[in-house]
């Protein structure tokens, strides 16, 4: 028994009209979205996050035809290991287009809920989605090379549905960074953190966006972690306990806040 899910990456009329798919972008492009798929998928059936897409288990990826006009570049996802098509099967195809579309959107700056059982437990038990999204915004400008030098949009869908469309605004977001110099104090609660990592989100007010927090060079000590980890329980209890963060902020070039770099945290 074996499941098999088709992708799509189609490459379109962005702010330039589609005319041909540069060998050396598109080739690019496709080399950096297949890892970041792998990785993903590997994250989504195996719950564990890998440096290198060689070292993905349980299943497997294949070229399929493309397509002419715009250019169409189908490719195949492969489950035939049991564990990992268990794995699939218990997630669902609704549960695992969600996750990949929660990760390759944050990636870009946008923040999706999920809403499918499966994605929630996906999300709730895997033990790293900070890092899984930082690893897949690395290969995030690669991917975007046709949207960059040749002014297209790319389409990204996992059988019929559209985890992204990727253009000149996700570019933005990705293409330059402005880092300030300046730790200043901001007041928030804690809506996801990570004790292992010391990573998490932010949030102004409960029904507001998160933005993610890092510790200054990845360390965090337990009276931090402490206050982090009363004001994630809060939240979970439907309380919005805020703390005194203090962080110094990192801006895409269009002005949006990617991420905060966490100094220190105080109680109110």
């Amino acid at each position: 028994m074996s499941e098999e899910i088709i992708i799509k990456i189609e490459y379109d009329d962005g702010l330039e009209r589609f005319n041909e798919l540069d060998f050396y972008h598109g080739t690019k492009s496709l080399a950096a979205i297949s890892e970041g798929f792998i990785v993903a998928t590997n994250a989504a059936l195996n719950q564990d996050l890998i440096s290198r897409s060689t070292a993905a288990r349980g299943f497997k990826t294949a070229l399929r035809k493309n397509y002419k006009g715009s250019f169409i570049q189908t490719f195949a996802l492969l489950i035939q290991d049991a564990k990992a098509l268990a794995a699939y099967k218990k997630l669902g195809f609704e549960g695992f287009a969600e996750f990949l579309k929660i990760i390759f959107g944050a990636s870009v700056g946008k923040d999706h809920e999920p809403t499918r059982r499966g994605s929630k437990r996906l999300l709730k038990e895997f033990d790293d989605i900070e890092s899984l999204t930082d690893r897949i915004e690395n290969i995030m400008l690669d991917f975007h090379s046709p949207i960059k030098y040749q002014g297209l949009s790319i389409k990204f869908k996992v059988g019929p549905r559209l985890i992204e469309t990727f253009d000149y605004k996700t570019l933005a977001y990705i293409d330059d960074e402005l880092k300030s110099k300046v730790i200043e104090e901001i007041i928030v609660g804690v809506s996801k953190f990570n004790g292992r990592t010391g990573t998490g989100r932010f949030i102004y007010e409960m029904e507001g966006e998160s933005f993610p927090f890092y510790p200054v060079k990845n360390k965090i000590n337990q009276k931090m972690m402490a206050l982090l980890s009363a004001s994630l329980n809060d939240m979970t209890s439907g309380v919005l306990q805020k703390v005194r963060a203090s962080v110094m902020t990192v801006h895409a070039a269009d002005g949006r806040l990617k991420r905060v770099i966490l100094h220190e945290v105080k109680p109110l």
